[in-house]
């Protein structure tokens, strides 16, 4: 895994300025159904960037911290890039200094300022599994998340995790499954009962999928890749497509395309290949 400079590479995105309506999509919430579907994605890197503070720091985000392998308990903490800081606890199972199952991380975030995002609240995990081989290692974490992140964003609930590495070419994949996630964004509660998986080369552009189900209020969305989206370093959108659909056949697709991504909504009697209506989001990033 890299440093904590890879902290946070994609921005908290604003949230939508209109709930959803109570009980699935119509042409009136879609766009802002289709908007809080793009925040999920661009949030992923508070995802990974958030477990990688609360591993301890660089140059080995996770064990850097263990400076005598004869202590159990360590406390670690660390700045952040913009201010405040990211402090904890890590519990050396067998006091190995190395790699092990049940080592166990607290972290707690103090005004922690990272692009320009405040994160509080605290995390803990525990590795379930770890191994190495042929050069790519693999660990599994167990997180629970206590009033986690930023005024745009706050997780509370558990998560399981997979972070592989290509220690050859540091290449790195992970899968995070959110386990009915209690989160609120601004006026707006969700829960994510999805799995989200993103891989990141050293180079070039990521790539990213969501499937599962997202709960907006009362509003149960099915969530299928159709395509993997495929973003630039920066965060912007190239290409890929994903669609929601409601109980009652109701779909939106939201596809990316250069800067922005695209939103089609059809209604469950619409069965032909020209959308009930469609839209497009503000432009993400910029190349």
């Amino acid at each position: 895994m890299k440093t904590i400079q890879c902290l946070l590479a994609a921005a908290l995105c604003a949230a939508a300025s209109a709930e959803p309506a109570a009980n699935g999509l119509t042409p009136a919430n879609f766009v802002e159904v289709g908007d809080t579907i793009v925040d999920m994605l661009d949030t992923s890197a508070l995802a990974f960037s958030t477990m990688q503070l609360g591993m301890g720091g660089a140059p080995h985000p996770m064990f850097a911290s263990f400076a005598t392998p004869s202590a159990r308990v360590q406390p670690f903490s660390a700045p952040c890039p913009g201010g405040g800081s990211v402090s904890g606890s890590i519990r050396d199972r067998d006091a190995s200094g190395d790699v092990s199952v049940h080592d166990r991380f607290v972290t707690e975030f103090d005004h922690c300022s990272i692009d320009n995002e405040i994160v509080g609240g605290s995390s803990e995990f525990e590795i379930t599994a770890h191994r190495v081989e042929q050069e790519v290692e693999t660990t599994e974490l167990a997180f629970r998340f206590r009033h986690l992140g930023s005024e745009a964003m706050r997780w509370t609930g558990s998560a399981k995790a997979v972070l592989q590495t290509d220690l050859k070419t540091g290449s790195e994949h992970y899968s995070v499954t959110y386990q009915d996630m209690a989160v609120t964004r601004r006026v707006q509660s969700s829960r994510w009962r999805f799995t989200l998986e993103m891989h990141r080369p050293p180079l070039g552009n990521h790539t990213a999928q969501i499937n599962g189900a997202l709960l907006l209020d009362h509003m149960v969305l099915q969530l299928a890749q159709d395509d993997q989206f495929v973003l630039a370093p920066g965060g912007w959108p190239r290409s890929g497509q994903l669609t929601a659909t409601d109980a009652q056949g109701d779909r939106l697709q939201v596809e990316a395309a250069t800067r922005r991504y695209r939103y089609r909504f059809y209604d469950h009697a619409n069965l032909g290949e020209s959308p009930t209506s469609s839209s497009q989001s503000r432009p993400h990033g910029s190349p």
